[in-house]
């Protein structure tokens, strides 16, 4: 895997996750996980074709996820993911994506 994929997909979250949010990002360690996400977590795949394939999985833990949706959702207090809110984390991972592209 390229480093320089991995760095972009990783500026792309810290900035568009603050810019969306105001939440702050803190980078824990860098790995490659064999299992891509937790059992309990909300995760989000997006394929990538052309000079770059493959597939992207962003997760979040539940908590995270409602904070996100309800940010997203002007404010509304989210305790459980219904498919309103699962659109807006939805979206905020399209928009790490396309940003992701950006810097590449």
């Amino acid at each position: 895997m390229n480093v320089e994929y991995i760095n972009s997909f990783i500026e792309a979250s810290t900035d568009v996750i603050n810019q969306v949010t105001g939440l702050k990002p803190k980078l824990g360690k860098v790995c490659v996980e064999t299992t891509p996400y937790k059992r309990d977590s909300v995760a989000v795949f997006i394929g990538l074709t052309g000079r770059i394939h493959g597939r992207v999985v962003i997760s979040f833990n539940q908590d995270i996820a409602c904070k996100i949706a309800s940010v997203m959702m002007g404010g509304l207090p989210i305790t459980l993911l219904d498919e309103i809110a699962k659109s807006a984390v939805a979206e905020l991972c399209n928009m790490i994506l396309g940003n992701a592209m950006t810097i590449f």
